[in-house]
């Protein structure tokens, strides 16, 4: 009710509601104690979700199995796409990026161009329209060309041709 601190009286409010301030959802915890779940900080423009306090989407039929869940465990952040289809990440003409330590880039991937893989915000692997570039060693213990290939000072190979180690560490 209004103005009580116990969690099993209730307030309830049919039709829309106004709030001014802070507003606080609260649950009970396993002592039966009210705890603020989510807190919407008006002041600050943040909805706030507590620990193990889940944010579901997509629960229309009531089988309690949400397409998507959003939430922090206490040790990770977890986006958990259960429903059907796909999980789709869309973006207009700029790019997805996944990053680490806020700027540190992982994963770049550009809008109607290319895909950019990060080792210690370094580029490793990018892909273009006419394929894919490598930078740094690459370690494969099987390779097959087909069709031409270009060794590190340009020139050319064709089909049916074998790279062979001169023993000095290059490659004929």
């Amino acid at each position: 009710g209004i103005g009580t601190t116990i969690p099993s009286d209730t307030l309830s409010v049919l039709g829309i509601s106004s709030f001014t301030g802070n507003v606080y959802f609260n649950g009970t915890d396993e002592n039966n104690l009210g705890v603020a779940s989510i807190t919407w900080r008006e002041s600050a423009g943040i909805l706030e979700f507590k620990t193990n306090v889940i944010a579901r989407f997509g629960d229309d039929d009531g089988d309690n199995n949400p397409g998507l869940e959003i939430y922090h465990d206490g040790t990770d952040s977890i986006i958990h796409d259960n429903g059907e289809g796909n999980l789709n990440l869309k973006t207009g003409d700029s790019s997805i990026q996944l990053l680490g330590n806020n700027t540190e880039s992982m994963v770049v991937a550009k809008a109607n161009s290319s895909v950019e893989l990060y080792y210690d915000s370094v580029k490793k692997l990018e892909t273009s329209g006419i394929g894919i570039t490598v930078t740094g060693i690459t370690s494969t213990n099987q390779l097959m060309v087909t069709g031409a290939f270009y060794d590190k000072d340009g020139d050319s190979g064709g089909e049916n041709q074998v790279l062979a180690s001169t023993g000095a560490g290059a490659v004929d």
